[in-house]
């Protein structure tokens, strides 16, 4: 490329923004729109220099996303969606249709023209004026024709932008409605592959094919008549001959399509597993398993090649049908005809042949047509199943009780999987549920006089703090009441979608305007109690009211590629007073202090450039500032460290959330006595109660704790001695409510560990009386023995005396004093943060001529330029023998071949020659083509094995500056039209343009008159092409550009769908997704118009030429008539070939951009070649002579920069050499020297010449506040980002000098954010295959996984889609660190894995990391302190720098280090 579309500011002030103007095709008149006039403007402005965005019209109101047409589709008949729209579009586009039926005509009426002027020239009585009226009719029918076809062409893009419109925007609004099988069925691949691939093949057969396939038959009809009319009966035997061809032809098309529908199918599966890979880089690289995911897209890219090379064959036999048709037609018809014994002269040989040469067109467009309209089947069944696919049940989402008190749940029912009427198709109107909720009431009603005779027996409780009815604690496990037609509906749903139910007999209550807290084990389904309170499972059965506006902080929050700002706005307008409150409660004004771009500051893809921390508090940020109703917290206090979570729960959950309805699901139980109410899920049960009550069943949350925070062990054991026991104080039967959950799902997974509820609450041991250890086997027992309160707050006394608990205090320690205008961009500073805050780069697009090293690149990557070459030298050489076929006719005519061959008729001979011609080129055709296709497979191939490669290759950073969306782009759209295009596009042009060359050097040949005025219009047509080329090629950049966002979107939107749902912000998103769709189509509209601009003109030119050659053959005394029907016949032919030629060599340098932004990817540099160190021979030292025990009892809590390591002395061999790919570590020594680490040259570092070394198998904890710096020394260790100064050293080895892959597959890692992959249970544990089934059932077991797994289907060989719900996070965390328990790692990485976990399986990690590690070095990033206060040493990052690194006893006895300053926020015992 010439050079990148950089525009300074000076220079684009002066052009004027033509964006805001409105289209001049609605104000142009008849002359200008016949002719395209009212492009003139945007072609020359893309001759003067190369188009921006704001030289482009508006797109014209009608084209607009927001005026589309939703089809109302009848699902009922065999093809609706194409039904629908011939019914209501094509059939009343009445312009299209007439303009269509003219061209028809006039191709059957420019024959007979043709035979007219034969007959003249032939006569010997000439009259001057007829001639030329005859040569005027010819060149106003050849240019009526071609102005009709090109207002066809016209008027067809504007139908195909209306249906493409549509069908996209029903797909992306369909995507919002789908329930939750459906979406595990249309993954976010499919989806994208529906617009990208289907929805095309809808606006291709609708652009020109829809009416063609009507009319070419029609047309063909007409022309066999007039050729019957002109050889007579001879005629049918040719028609006959195409007849027999036209089912040949069909089965070959349906073959080809065949093949190409298989190959969508794998073409879909690799763009699932390409997206997976794109979306999942990180932790591929953390784990070095790129190599998997390389080796099964390539089988899927290979499975999908051999598809298209199939395709290809049928596709040569059908273009070479093609071709031949017309000439053995003509060849039969004419051997019939002179067989009969008639005359064959000149006007029944060029008014056949030129009959033929509309034929021929009509026979090549047909085939076309038919094999777009059998492509269209498969891609109308595709997206017709998803338009039909279920949907969310509208009673789940729409006719819940809405309400603005208590949030209830009463005997309610839910399922992950679609209800027997979950709808299809998505309404406006609701369903009526009158029948079912009275009959659900009138249970509910029964249930409440058993609850209420119970209560009156002294076994229940009233709660006096609450005000509703229900505001009770019950125990509930009824399952009376339940008909046998409601279990025989139970059963079908059950066996309709292999889900049963996942809450069954379900009561929950969330007080109006207090703070509930739902708290239970990993995988007990407190998750999934939100999704049903959001509407996101099926309820089958219950009451529920559920608010009317919501803010929902999902677990995995859900953010978009713009700034924080935008993500905590979230569409809202900006309250600045209301913001700055939100901020500051959230505790973000620190994290945007830091940040260049403050508040503006852009994020990546999924928050990728924030920590998980940051991202949970961007969630909470945009819950708060949307003011709702009821705040749905899911666990957003899992990933901040413990004195933001105390200042979240302070400012956000109780001040600014105060007084507002909040459910908040937890794992830090030190919240609970500040709770209103309390519920624990375990296993689809429900126990709830005020904290009053549970204290009141003797739990003594103080001792529990203390004894926890004493080192005693956390669990209580299952074989604890039962000695005599004595009553509990004051026991009742314990004031509980449970809603029981009969669940015997195989496919959801239960919770860790499971819980019996069968044990007697109701007495305690003397010991355990003494200890205060209540309810050891209870729901609540279990979990409170585990978890953390606080051990010195006032709350529970508090709380003993009836009285409510104090706020939380804001700590000195933990946050900082700060302006809060300070970290938000006002007007004066906005423009100026905005350039400092870009993450995601604007994709860049090359502009000018596409340069030969483009193409010598496309080129070289086939490795078959000889078979190029060869190829073209074949299509010259089937152009001469076809057209020599045709000069052979004027021979023929002439009789000049003197004498005959002896014994052989004259006609008969001239015929079998003409045939010889025909077979010749069958023969040579053919095989032109299937060269021509090796070339393209294998540059196609080549080109996608390399980008592929330089992907997974490329560093992380560059996943961060380009959305996943743009990168799919390469391998969807990109990689689709070289597949695809590049061989049509390269045929059609070796061909037309073979056939321009040797048509207009036969022409010169047989009158060389003609050779003046093509010489003047060749300069004429390159002046033309020019200014097309120049507009049309920026137009295509500009499009694929446009194409990326609209990508991105939808699979921001997807990922998002839950969140989006529940803030009821649908109808924005696919406002949004309007506007990018008509940036898009505003692009193609006026790229559309472009190639008009220049068809109209190319054809004028033509017709011109045709002109030329009659009028020429008039005044050429010595011209017979076979040459005149030659001439002009072959300048017939020529004007479509030239004009043909001319377009798919534009379109050529169009499609050659795809090439272009492939090359470019394919460019990428490496990870190792990103790095900012060379290889060289390095320093050595011996990693063993420098090992000394641990004695230090410094304390480092007073540096402010780097620390001082132990001096690397010179081993005995004075060098080493660069490691081996297969060096192994052998000890686990780690040494961190003068690091500096930043993730952009423009940005400050995030670690800043930070030192510390670590000693083999020690154990080592890092801490510090959410953006310290702690995931940054892990990815720096991984080398996902390179140092810019200093060194990191492992066992003596640089890593800088170590192969990545060998550097991080000996680095076993827990990440904090678990990923599953698609595939197998196994397959996710041990991708490689390298472990036996008894090696991972042990890792299983560890993690109290292994009963878990056993109870799925296929054990585990369980098929996981992704990363698939099935599991819950916690769970996730767990196979996660199954993965590092079957391998022998040296160095172990855990990245805050115990986010997700409640305290109970946070304790096994403990104790499995303790009896598993034993001979590897430890470095666990920890938010929990207690986590790792056994280890050996605590290092303290503070702002990217060390600021202490020391045993955990030496800074615990420092009281003013930071550390002992973190214990006491968590109130965690020295």
């Amino acid at each position: 490329m010439s050079s990148h579309d950089e525009v300074d500011d000076q220079k684009s002030k002066i052009y004027k923004d033509y964006s805001n103007e409105e289209c001049p095709k609605n104000n142009a008149n008849f002359i200008q729109k016949l002719l395209f006039n009212w492009v003139n403007g945007l072609i020359w402005r893309g001759y003067k220099r190369p188009l921006q965005l704001t030289d482009i019209y508006r797109l014209p109101q009608k084209y607009h996303a927001k005026e589309a047409i939703r089809y109302d589709l009848n699902f009922s008949l065999k093809y609706p969606i194409v039904t629908y729209i011939y019914k209501n579009i094509i059939l009343k586009s009445y312009v299209y249709l007439i303009v269509k039926i003219f061209s028809a005509i006039l191709s059957v009426a420019i024959p007979f023209a043709l035979k007219m002027f034969i007959n003249y020239i032939q006569s010997d009585d000439k009259e001057t004026y007829i001639g030329w009226i005859i040569c005027i009719s010819l060149f106003l029918g050849s240019l009526s024709l071609t102005f009709a076809i090109e207002h066809c062409y016209w008027l067809g893009i504007l139908t195909s932008t209306k249906v493409k419109t549509s069908l996209v925007c029903m797909v992306f609004e369909k995507m919002f409605h789908l329930s939750n099988c459906s979406r595990r069925t249309f993954t976010l691949g499919k989806i994208m592959n529906l617009i990208s691939v289907d929805v095309d093949a809808f606006s291709k057969f609708f652009w020109n094919d829809c009416i063609d396939i009507f009319v070419n038959p029609l047309k063909i009809i007409g022309l066999l008549i007039f050729l019957c009319i002109t050889v007579g009966v001879s005629g049918l035997v040719g028609f006959g001959l195409m007849l027999v061809t036209l089912p040949l032809n069909i089965f070959l098309n349906d073959k080809l399509c065949e093949h190409y529908a298989e190959s969508l199918k794998y073409s879909d599966d690799r763009l699932q597993s390409i997206s997976e890979l794109v979306n999942g880089i990180r932790f591929l690289k953390i784990y070095a398993w790129e190599s998997i995911f390389m080796e099964k897209i390539s089988r899927e890219r290979q499975k999908q090649m051999q598809c298209l090379a199939r395709r290809n064959v049928f596709l040569i036999f059908i273009e070479t049908i093609n071709q031949l048709l017309g000439g053995f037609v003509l060849f039969i018809t004419f051997l019939v005809y002179i067989l009969l014994g008639n005359e064959f002269t000149a006007s029944v040989a060029f008014t056949s042949l030129m009959i033929f040469v509309s034929l021929r067109s009509a026979l090549q467009t047909l085939p076309d047509a038919f094999q777009k309209a059998l492509g269209l089947k498969e891609a109308s069944i595709r997206l017709e199943t998803f338009l039909n696919a279920r949907e969310l049940n509208p009673e789940a989402m729409g006719n819940i009780q809405e309400t603005f008190g208590d949030i209830e749940i009463i005997a309610g029912e839910f399922s992950w999987g679609d209800s027997l009427n979950s709808p299809r198709r998505h309404s406006q109107s609701s369903i009526s549920t009158v029948d079912s909720t009275v009959k659900t009431k009138s249970k509910l009603n029964k249930r409440r006089s058993i609850v209420h005779s119970k209560s009156q027996l002294g076994l229940f409780q009233e709660d006096s703090s609450l005000s509703s009815e229900h505001d009770f604690i019950q125990q509930i496990n009824i399952n009376s009441g339940t008909t046998a037609r409601d279990r025989k509906k139970k059963l079908a749903f059950k066996e309709s979608n292999g889900h049963s139910l996942h809450f069954r007999d379900l009561f929950f209550k969330a007080p109006s305007g207090k703070l509930t807290i739902i708290c239970g084990p990993v995988g007990s389904g407190k998750s999934s109690l939100i999704s049903a309170l959001l509407g996101e499972m099926t309820k089958i059965e219950g009451v529920m009211s559920a608010p009317k506006s919501v803010g929902y902080a999902s677990q995995i929050p859900f953010l978009q590629t713009m700034s924080i700002r935008d993500n905590i706005l979230f569409g809202l307008p900006m309250d600045k007073s209301y913001y700055k409150k939100v901020i500051e409660a959230c505790a973000l004004d620190i994290d945007l202090s830091s940040m260049p771009g403050r508040d503006l500051t852009e994020i990546g893809e999924k928050g990728i450039s924030l920590s998980g921390g940051q991202k949970q508090r961007i969630s909470l940020a945009r819950a708060l500032y949307a003011r709702p109703q009821c705040f749905l917290l899911d666990d957003p206090l899992n990933a901040v460290d413990t004195h933001v979570q105390k200042h979240l729960f302070k400012f956000c959950i109780q001040g600014l959330m105060r007084d507002t309805t909040c459910i908040l699901i937890t794992h830090q139980l030190q919240f609970l006595p500040y709770a209103d109410h309390i519920v624990v899920v375990e296993s689809g049960k429900v126990t709830q109660g005020t904290y009053e009550q549970l204290l009141d069943l003797g739990i003594d949350f103080k001792n529990i704790v203390d004894r926890r925070t004493r080192g005693n062990t956390l669990l209580i054991p299952n074989n604890l001695p039962r000695p005599n026991l004595i009553p509990l104080s004051g026991a009742t039967t314990p004031p509980i409510i449970i809603s029981n959950n009969n669940n015997n799902n195989n496919n959801s997974i239960p919770s860790t560990p499971e819980i019996n509820l069968n044990h007697s609450p109701n007495f305690l041991s003397q010991k355990e009386h003494q200890m205060i250890i209540p309810l050891p086997n209870s729901p609540v027992g279990r979990l409170i023995q585990t978890e953390s309160v606080p051990t010195h707050s006032p709350a529970i006394t508090s709380m003993k005396a009836g009285n409510k608990p104090p706020l939380l205090v804001r700590n000195e320690f933990s946050l900082m004093n700060l302006e809060i205008d300070s970290v938000i961009a006002n007007e004066e500073n906005e423009e100026e943060l905005k350039k400092l805050a870009t993450l995601i780069t604007e994709e860049s697009r090359e502009t000018g001529i596409v340069t030969w090293s483009v193409y010598k690149k496309y080129l070289k990557t086939s490795k078959s330029i000889g078979v190029l070459i060869c190829s073209v030298l074949f299509y010259l050489l089937a152009q001469l023998v076809f057209q020599g076929a045709s000069y052979w006719l004027t021979v023929w005519t002439k009789d000049r071949i003197q004498p005959h061959p002896e014994g052989i008729d004259h006609n008969l001979f001239y015929i079998l020659v003409y045939g010889g011609f025909m077979v010749l080129f069958s023969i040579i055709y053919p095989l032109t083509i299937y060269l021509l296709s090796q070339f393209t497979l294998a540059s196609s191939r080549n080109l996608h094995k390399n980008l592929l490669q330089a992907v997974i290759d490329a560093p992380s950073r560059f996943f961060d500056q380009n959305s996943s969306g743009r990168i799919l782009n390469r391998f969807s759209v990109d990689t689709s039209e070289i597949d695809i295009l590049t061989l049509k596009l390269i045929s059609n042009i070796l061909y037309c343009g073979s056939s321009v060359i040797v048509s207009l050097g036969l022409m010169i040949y047989v009158n060389y008159y003609i050779a003046a005025p093509v010489f003047i219009l060749s300069f004429a047509y390159y002046f033309l092409q020019k200014l097309f080329r120049c507009s049309v090629r920026e137009l295509k950049r500009m499009e694929s550009i446009s194409r990326s966002p609209m990508y991105s979107f939808l699979a921001e939107a997807y990922s998002g769908l839950s969140v989006i749902r529940a803030y009821g912000h649908t109808n924005r998103f696919i406002a949004e997704f309007g506007h990018k769709l008509d940036h898009y189509q505003r692009i193609c509209f006026y790229a559309f118009s472009t190639h008009r601009w220049i068809e109209t003109r190319l054809d004028l030119f033509a017709s011109v030429i045709v002109l030329c050659a009659s009028v020429f053959s008039i005044y050429s005394s010595d011209m017979n008539p076979g040459l005149a029907g030659f001439i002009v016949t072959t300048s017939f032919s020529l004007t479509g070939n030239l004009s043909w030629t001319v377009r798919c060599f534009s379109e050529f340098e169009v499609r050659m951009n795809s090439v272009e932004r492939v090359i470019s990817y394919t460019e990428i540099p490496s990870e190792a070649e990103m790095a900012t160190f060379k290889r060289r021979r390095i320093r050595p030292y011996n990693s063993l002579a420098n090992i000394k025990p641990s004695t230090s009892t410094s304390s480092f809590s007073n540096l402010e920069g780097a620390i001082e390591v132990q001096e690397i002395s010179k081993s005995r061999s004075g060098s080493i050499a660069i490691p081996s790919p297969d060096h192994k570590f052998e000890y686990g020594e780690v040494i961190f020297k003068n690091v500096v680490v930043r993730y952009s040259d423009t940005k400050a570092p995030v670690l800043k010449e930070i030192s510390f070394h670590i000693q083999p198998l020690e154990k080592i904890g890092i801490v510090g506040r959410t953006g310290s710096g702690k995931s940054t020394i892990a990815m720096s260790l991984l080398r996902l980002v390179e140092c810019s100064a200093g060194s990191i050293i492992i066992d003596g080895c640089p890593t800088s000098a170590m192969d990545l892959k060998c550097l991080r597959k000996q680095i076993g890692v827990i990440p904090q954010e678990p990923l599953l992959l698609s595939g197998t249970l196994r397959s996710n544990i041990d991708p490689f295959n390298e472990h036996s089934d008894e090696e991972i059932w042990n890792a299983l077991e560890k993690v109290n996984l292994k009963e878990i797994i056993k109870s799925q289907p296929q054990s585990i060989d369980t098929i996981i889609h992704g990363n698939d719900d099935i599991f819950s996070q916690g769970q996730k965390q767990l196979l996660s660190l199954c993965r590092v328990l079957i391998k022998d790692f040296k160095i172990i990485l855990m990245d805050e894995a115990t986010s997700a976990l409640d305290f109970t399986s946070d304790a096994l990690i403990k104790r499995v990391v303790k009896d598993n590690f034993k001979n590897a070095t430890l470095l666990t990033i920890a938010h929990r302190l207690d986590t790792i206060m056994d280890y050996n040493k605590i290092l303290v990052l503070h702002n990217g720098k060390v600021m202490e690194f020391d045993t955990p006893h030496n800074l615990m006895s420092d009281p003013t280090s930071r550390f002992s300053k973190l214990l006491a926020s968590q109130n965690v015992q020295k």
